[in-house]
């Protein structure tokens, strides 16, 4: 992901997510914060924006893990599949749907 390191990580109460976060933790280095969000078990697309926009603003690169379609439905949004984003204004709580600019994408086909 082109050097970025997350600084926390969301996700939902299911064992899917933890199992996607493992996957992707292994192909990283750095400590990350994780947090267990109730309402992004099946949450739809803007109560994951919601959850982006509450994190920390210290928190660099939030990762977020979701269900899809609503994840993919999100990324639509922002213009992306598995990416990653530059905050246009200094604030996470600013975060609209365009408010980001898109610095890495990668499609899931391209990862392996």
């Amino acid at each position: 992901m082109g050097g970025a390191i997350p600084h926390q990580f969301r996700k939902p109460p299911a064992a899917g997510a933890c199992e996607t976060w493992q996957v992707a933790a292994d192909a990283m280095d750095g400590d990350v914060s994780t947090q267990t969000e109730e309402t992004l078990y099946l949450a739809s697309p803007g109560a994951i924006l919601e959850q982006i926009a509450g994190v920390a603003d210290s928190a660099e690169t939030p990762i977020v893990v979701a269900h899809n379609p609503d994840l993919e439905s999100l990324s639509h949004m922002l213009a992306g599949a598995l990416a990653v984003f530059e905050l246009a204004g200094d604030r996470w709580s600013r975060l609209s749907a365009d408010g980001a600019k898109l610095t890495h994408f990668v499609r899931p086909r391209e990862l392996g």
